[in-house]
């Protein structure tokens, strides 16, 4: 299994991928989950919040242990007022990663930053991300 699928897995588990509420009270249907390359020409894309899971770094690490940047992209709708309910959902995300450790070959996952300030993409979602350093066990003994 690729790194991004045990990370979605982790968050899928943790219910950070399904149907939620907002800080407003309003329950928000769950978002499109992609991996590795954003791709908003998808027709299942239209209308829907994304979650973009995709390794930026890799290396480091020993024998025994892999380090590995991962970073967790929230899109939002594209209009530029779902700003606050994607920056709030990633606080969401950054506060479990810091709280849940451990889950299958990954030994810890930390947060290196919390969700980055708000930015726009072309098309006018608003998108945030957080960066996580992955340490995995390597299985060797």
């Amino acid at each position: 299994m690729i790194l991004e699928e045990d990370i979605r897995q982790i968050m899928n588990d943790a219910g950070l991928l399904s149907a939620f509420v907002d800080y407003f009270g309003t329950e928000q249907p769950e978002p499109i989950v992609q991996l590795m390359l954003f791709d908003e020409t998808d027709p299942d894309t239209i209308g829907k919040r994304i979650v973009l899971i995709r390794e930026t770094g890799g290396g480091g690490g020993n024998t025994y242990v892999q380090n590995s940047t991962v970073s967790i992209v929230l899109f939002g709708l594209q209009d530029k007022s779902d700003s606050a309910v994607i920056k709030a959902r990633a606080g969401e995300i950054y506060t479990y990663f810091l709280e849940a450790r451990e889950k299958c070959g990954i030994i810890n996952i930390d947060p290196i930053v919390s969700a980055t300030p708000v930015m726009v993409t072309e098309s006018g979602r608003p998108h945030v991300e957080i960066q996580t350093l992955v340490k995995i066990d390597r299985g060797i003994q």
